[in-house]
């Protein structure tokens, strides 16, 4: 099942043996109690921790909820709460429909604890993308769970349905949750995480969604949220910059006021030895270059960027060095003049060692299109050196990573163009000879390139098919080893 963004997706789920410990804590008061236990554990008999065997023992679950005993009830809800915490499954609505009445009527009552099993409940429900949500928010669970607010189990069921739903967003929104949420946002609030992933939520990219209304609000917020960034700890400062992440890719207005203030310079300078925030640093780049192109790309270069990606394509995350290619490559299609840089930088060179070695296929395609790219873009002066450095061979021997990219076609031709204008250059005209002798590039090109091709490659093949041919017709009895 493909899960949305939630607030157990961003943050993993919360370690078992901790939770077990928390759970025979004694739950004394709703509104302020922040401890994240659902039960205590040893009210459940163990055959009920394991997985459902049956589906009769799904169903004999489900009709536990439907009784009154309250006992059997907050078995049923305990039961259920402790499988979705590691498994996703969808339970029928008219199981939810008592539930959410459960809960109205305990409302009423001083039966915290099983208001709390209750909710912590509603939080796996909205946990993942399903027809639960659209019916908890239909059933208007926020006038249930707003009371308790800022319980940290309400923060995370706000976020979770605020991700998807435009009409749940705003109504949050217009009732002024930016401004509950800003007295949370302080580093020595436990709720801090909570907090911070349900602005992030609220700011999360949703198509269709209009912040026009609230950009102002946004803006405040995370201009406050930047001001903490420096003395935040390492694990304060991956909420942080993760909502930033989202916060610039969401919209022009919030990305514009982002760089009039300067506020990636931080990110930047702040040395933290932590994966997560270097690639939502580089997500924010490459959101810049998307959004401003070749003046985006300009601002990066001002900033040092380059210098800061030399010491990330050291790192042995592999999201890392994905996102610092793929910045790479968007950059260079802006300004064409980088790729004389990445040469001298080493960038190439690194992408060369690291591609003929075991990767996953993801980095692989990404620098596959970063050496492409480089190869066409690079001064005609770089281009002997490059063919010394067998960069022009990776790219012939490589052609088959982009069977399921097509539209990266046009880098393959455009790098082999860029030899035309030396095609009488000795280590030229050896190269495109060798081309021709490339079992894989053959193929490629003579099958697959040209029957699957899209109409708009037609003049770059022609190029490349005359480029072949003429190097052949010049020079036939040139030793292709």
């Amino acid at each position: 099942m493909v899960i949305y963004l939630t607030i157990e997706y961003v943050y993993g789920r919360v370690n078992f043996l901790n939770n077990l410990q928390k759970a025979e804590m004694q739950f004394e008061n709703l509104k302020n109690e922040k401890d994240d236990s659902f039960q205590p554990l040893n009210l459940i008999p163990p055959d009920v921790k394991k997985l459902f065997q049956t589906e009769e023992e799904k169903e004999k679950f489900i009709s536990y909820i439907f009784t009154d005993d309250i006992n059997l009830q907050k078995l049923s809800v305990q039961y259920f709460s402790y499988y979705m915490k590691y498994n996703d499954i969808i339970l029928p609505f008219d199981y939810l429909n008592r539930v959410l009445y459960l809960f109205s009527e305990i409302t009423q009552t001083s039966n915290e604890e099983f208001l709390h099993l209750l909710i912590v409940l509603f939080r796996r429900c909205s946990g993942f993308e399903s027809p639960m949500q659209d019916y908890l928010i239909k059933q208007n669970i926020q006038n249930l769970i707003l009371p308790f607010f800022p319980h940290k189990n309400v923060l995370v069921i706000l976020g979770n349905l605020s991700i998807n739903s435009l009409t749940f967003r705003r109504n949050l929104l217009n009732h002024d949750i930016i401004d509950n949420i800003l007295p949370l946002v302080n580093l020595d609030n436990s709720d801090f995480d909570e907090a911070v992933t349900l602005l992030n939520s609220l700011v999360f990219y949703l198509p269709d969604f209009d912040f026009s209304d609230f950009v102002d609000s946004f803006i405040a917020a995370f201009c406050y949220l930047h001001s903490l960034y420096d003395d935040a700890l390492i694990e304060k400062c991956e909420v942080i910059i993760k909502a930033f992440g989202d916060y610039v890719y969401s919209d022009k207005r919030f990305l514009d006021n982002f760089l009039q203030n300067e506020q990636l310079d931080i990110f930047i300078s702040k040395d933290l030895n932590s994966n997560t925030v270097y690639e939502n640093i580089l997500d924010i780049c490459i959101s810049i270059v998307d959004v401003h192109y070749d003046v985006g790309t300009n601002y990066l270069v001002s900033k040092g960027i380059l210098d800061w990606l030399g010491s990330q394509l050291l790192s042995d995350s592999l999201a890392v060095l994905r996102n610092c290619y793929q910045l790479l490559f968007e950059m260079l299609k802006n300004v064409q003049e980088l790729a004389d840089e990445y040469i001298k930088s080493i960038f190439l060179i690194q992408a060369i060692d690291r591609i003929r070695n075991p990767i996953t296929y993801k980095l692989k395609i990404e620098i596959y299109k970063f050496i492409c790219l480089t190869f066409s873009s690079a001064s005609t002066s770089q281009v002997e050196d490059m063919l010394n450095e067998h960069v022009f061979d990776v790219i012939a021997s490589n052609v088959r990573l982009f069977d399921d990219n097509q539209e990266n076609w046009s880098l393959i031709l455009n790098a082999i163009l860029k030899l035309q204008p030396m095609m009488y250059h000795p280590s030229v005209k050896q190269a495109l000879q060798k081309l021709e002798y490339n079992d894989e590039f053959y193929e490629w090109f003579q099958e697959d390139l040209r029957e699957f091709a899209d109409e708009k490659l037609s003049d770059e093949i022609d190029m490349v098919c005359d480029l072949l041919l003429q190097n052949e017709s010049d020079d036939p009895d040139i030793d292709s080893n």
